[in-house]
């Protein structure tokens, strides 16, 4: 919602997420509001390092798109 955190959270650590939803069904809507479920997790990877393989694989399929770039311009 913009660059600057919501009023009252200043002190909130770099790279905290802050989120909003809609929740579309209305049994789901009522068990927020009852307090029944209270959030959610989210799972993802974050920080991770690009293996071998992967450096590899990237730096052939840039090659490749460079060659190809190069290619259709000569025709």
């Amino acid at each position: 919602m913009g660059k600057f955190p919501p009023t009252g959270y200043e002190a909130v650590a770099d790279g905290s997420w802050f989120l909003s939803y809609i929740v579309n069904d209305q049994m789901i809507w009522d068990k927020v509001k009852s307090g029944e479920f209270k959030g959610f997790s989210v799972e993802g990877y974050f920080d991770f390092e690009e293996s071998d393989e992967e450096r590899k694989l990237n730096a052939i399929m840039n090659a490749v798109k460079k060659a190809a770039v190069k290619w259709n311009g000569k025709n």
